[in-house]
């Protein structure tokens, strides 16, 4: 037997719902059932997603470490440490001395920083675009 993976095993109780289950449901239950059958919907598409998106982001987030000015690197210690606490260690390090701000080099790693958080940001939107579920029940409105 072969690993199913989330978002497979998703689309197939999904395709299970709407094939045999919403065709023999009194309609009483039906909208608590097509509410259920969409979340499920959203959910397999976004498993994988939400996957490659940890994926990149811990890329970006390594890429960013590796880039930060020996200025802010020299007060902290950020070996042996997950990626994303050395960042944040490395980020604390500029809070507590705001003199590094004013460094031209350190003016970039921040703009590559708030780059990155940008593409995080939105990714993290597009995750939340509406099913075909919600598109369905729009248009019927």
């Amino acid at each position: 037997m072969h690993a199913v993976e989330p978002g497979d095993l998703l689309r197939i109780v999904v395709r299970i719902l709407e094939t045999q289950v919403l065709p023999a449901t009194e309609e009483a239950a039906r909208a608590t059932l097509l509410l259920s059958v969409g979340i499920l919907d959203n959910l397999s598409g976004r498993v994988e997603e939400r996957r490659d998106l940890v994926t990149a982001r811990e890329q970006r987030d390594r890429a960013l470490v590796e880039s930060v000015p020996e200025r802010i690197r020299a007060g902290v210690d950020g070996a042996g440490v997950p990626v994303n606490r050395a960042l944040s260690r490395y980020l604390r390090q500029l809070a507590e001395h705001p003199t590094l701000l004013t460094e031209p080099d350190v003016s970039a790693w921040l703009e590559r920083c708030r780059q990155a958080l940008l593409r995080q940001s939105a990714e993290e939107i597009a995750l939340m675009r509406p099913t075909r579920y919600l598109h369905s029940q729009r248009s019927r409105s």
